[in-house]
């Protein structure tokens, strides 16, 4: 973690305390995104189109979400880390198989790494609720956002 200039927020330790639940979020969510095109790009079968589809929308979701927890990172004056190899080594979700995917293998991957996902920030969110309610605001917000799409991406393998 790096510090660019003095957060006018938060002292020293508020700050890194924050950050050190946000970074592992960013870390997540910036490999969710990479698992749900890798799984948009590769799913087949009779609800091809449907899932395809919601995938793309959850993308987009989780590519907004990306960037809101990288700027609320910035704007504690520290730099955020979105780099591969660092995604790679502290993302805490597990890779999808490769190649060509069946609709309900993509719902089921999709739904335990989504869950994996919120399961974490709840955890995150809980650690910084009384140190920074704009921070852990936030974060409620994210998984609000992909409780919904996890739900209706869950109905669809019922």
């Amino acid at each position: 973690m790096k510090t660019v200039n003095k957060s006018e927020i938060f002292d020293e330790k508020k700050t890194s305390a924050i950050v050190e639940e946000l970074q592992p979020t960013l870390f997540d969510l910036i490999a969710l995104g990479l698992i749900i095109k890798q799984a948009h790009w590769n799913v087949v079968g009779p609800n091809f189109r449907a899932v395809h589809l919601h995938l793309d929308e959850i993308w987009a979701l989780v590519q907004e979400d990306v960037d809101t927890v990288a700027e609320r990172i910035s704007t504690l004056a520290v730099s955020p880390s979105g780099q591969a190899h660092e995604v790679t080594d502290n993302a805490q979700l597990t890779h999808i198989p490769l190649g060509f995917l069946r609709d309900a293998e993509v719902i089921d991957l999709m739904t335990d790494r989504m869950s994996t996902v919120c399961h974490n920030i709840r955890e995150r969110m809980a650690k910084i609720e009384d140190t920074d309610t704009v921070t852990a605001d936030l974060l409620h917000q994210v998984v609000d956002g992909l409780e919904k799409q996890l739900w209706m991406l869950r109905v669809q393998g019922m």
